[in-house]
């Protein structure tokens, strides 16, 4: 459920609330974004739900990034895609 907070739900109950992301997720192609997240972290995680959770915490990361110096306003789908690679080495464990 997108909305301030994203809510994922899992068919056995687990739910839990994402914290990253605002106002500049609010637009076309952002939700098709997130998808494509989701889909490439499948190919990473032998857990499915912890691909999932990750990409959707990555999605809101990327544009909680923009925001530091941009107006949520001008933010495109595409740059979420942009800003991928920078906020998921940030977030990475070794």
């Amino acid at each position: 459920m997108k909305g301030k907070e994203t809510i994922t739900a899992f068919p056995d109950g687990e739910t839990y609330m994402n914290t990253t992301g605002n106002s500049a997720l609010s637009k076309g192609g952002t939700g098709d974004t997130l998808t494509g997240m989701i889909t490439g972290m499948l190919c990473c995680h032998d857990d499915w739900k912890q691909a999932i959770l990750n990409a959707v915490y990555l999605h809101g990361a990327c544009a909680d990034q923009w925001i530091k110096t941009r107006s949520p306003h001008t933010m495109l789908a595409s740059e979420l895609t942009d800003l991928l690679p920078e906020v998921w080495k940030k977030h990475e464990h070794n």
